[in-house]
């Protein structure tokens, strides 16, 4: 919207510009242009109709054939040795072949559908020329009552006649990319239509909290989709402040729904959701959700400097900000690529993922919060990284409520106490050794899998 849809018009507008003015230089030579004018644009429409729709189509199809070719390009590169050691060289390049003869005919139908315009186009221009040409001879007879102009004027309405088949097949590229740039349009639209969240809250904070970093879930229902069934049902239990809590369950039991709902990314149906005694949707949510920290389960890191990516508000000094990256276990790396002004790549990739899990986990120290939540951040590390962020937790978040969404069994087993859902209810509770020697208990039934 603000660097090509404005190129785009630019260029729309140049060629409209110029066709208006071939027109009017060729209406004021010759008069009886006039009348060809209207069959010539009901032509002319038609063709621009037919070929906006049909090459509309094409692109999409064009689009759609070509990311079989570059799945196909990181399948075999990411797999390139288990396809050598299967022999499997022959079955992966004929379905290559398949892909992009899709392609070529795709690409090939986009070409002829141009030239078919363009074909149409220069003889709708060679007839503008003829018709133009026709009446100067018949003019210079002067058996019509009308003045069909000098020689001169005729010669600049041939010269102006000749370009008009390149600027028509400019001006209907311009109006075809230009439609195709208003979807961004579009698409701004309707994000004005969707729905925004209350930011705003009819009670405010004042000075530090939460400061004991009690949770309380009260028949809590959340639901994503008005259709579909609720992520959590009706469900209740209660965090001690300064204990580590574990969320366990199989795929799409709603364990990080408990998060979405602490943070207030989805709003519950029913039932409240207290922090140190105080009702979070009567908060402000961006007051609430920097009050809470967070490691997510795919560690980012934003382009700028180490510093700003740690400690984006500037709240801690420097010696605090090492402290913490040294208790992280991080320290040397920072060291290493230069120190806290150093620059960080989009993403963080000059950094491994584990290095910026350990990264995100002492932004998340550095907030100092009562309440501290991990998404599965484990899930996409190596086993000696996640015993780093284990170990690091342990240490440094004593006093410190921790809400783990766990990916792996062993990593509560050390816990507090654990939670265990499925299908969005709470359907075990309790401490993770008491449950384990219960042989009829859920957990012991996961930790008997795990195995």
């Amino acid at each position: 919207i603000d660097d090509s849809l404005p190129f785009i018009l630019n260029i729309l507008l140049a060629n409209f510009v110029g066709l208006l003015g071939i027109v009017l230089v060729l209406s004021y030579v010759q008069v009886l242009f006039l009348l060809l004018l209207l069959p010539f644009w009901y032509i002319y429409s038609k063709l621009q109709f037919f070929y906006r729709s049909t090459s509309r189509e094409l692109r999409r199809l064009d689009s759609v054939s070509r990311s079989p070719i570059y799945a196909s390009f990181t399948e075999t590169l990411d797999g390139s040795s288990t396809i050598r050691a299967f022999k499997s060289e022959k079955h992966f390049v004929a379905r290559f072949i398949e892909h992009l003869t899709l392609y070529q005919r795709t690409s090939y139908s986009e070409i002829i559908a141009s030239l078919w315009l363009s074909l149409r186009l220069q003889l709708l221009g060679a007839m503008i020329v003829l018709f133009v040409a026709v009446m100067a001879v018949i003019g210079s007879q002067g058996n019509f009552p009308i003045s069909f102009g000098t020689p001169g004027l005729v010669g600049l309405a041939l010269s102006y006649a000749a370009p008009l088949v390149s600027l028509l097949g400019s001006f209907l590229t311009s109006f075809t990319e230009t439609e195709k740039e208003m979807v961004s349009v579009e698409r701004v639209l309707q994000y004005m239509d969707v729905p925004q969240e209350e930011v705003s809250g009819r009670q405010s904070l004042t000075g530090k909290w939460p400061v004991q970093g009690l949770v309380e879930f009260h028949n809590v229902t959340m639901r994503y989709i008005p259709t579909l069934p609720p992520a959590l049902s009706n469900i209740s239990f209660t965090i001690q402040e300064g204990t580590h809590v574990g969320v366990i369950g199989r795929t799409g039991a709603g364990k990080s729904s408990i998060l979405n709902a602490l943070f207030r990314l989805t709003p519950v149906c029913n039932g409240d959701i207290m922090v140190d005694g105080v009702n979070i949707n009567h908060l402000p949510v961006r007051e609430l959700r920097s009050r809470l920290a967070v490691v997510p389960q795919s560690p980012f890191l934003f382009h700028g400097s180490l510093r700003d990516n740690l400690d984006p508000l500037g709240l801690s000094e420097d010696w605090r900000i090492w402290e913490i990256l040294e208790k992280c276990k991080v320290k040397a790396e920072v060291e290493i690529a230069g120190g806290l002004d150093s620059n960080v790549k989009e993403s963080g990739c000059s950094f491994s993922v584990g290095q910026r899990q350990l990264l995100c986990l002492a932004r998340a120290l550095l907030k100092s919060s009562k309440i501290l939540c991990l998404d599965e951040c484990t899930a996409n590390i190596d086993v000696h990284t996640a015993s780093l962020l284990h170990n690091t937790i342990s240490s440094e978040c004593k006093g410190v409520t921790v809400i783990t969404i766990a990916h792996r069994i062993s990593t509560v087993l050390d816990l507090d106490s654990i939670l265990i859902l499925d299908r969005g209810i709470l359907v075990e509770q309790g401490e993770p050794q008491r449950l384990l020697q219960d042989d009829s208990s859920i957990f012991s039934s996961f930790v008997s899998a795990s195995k």
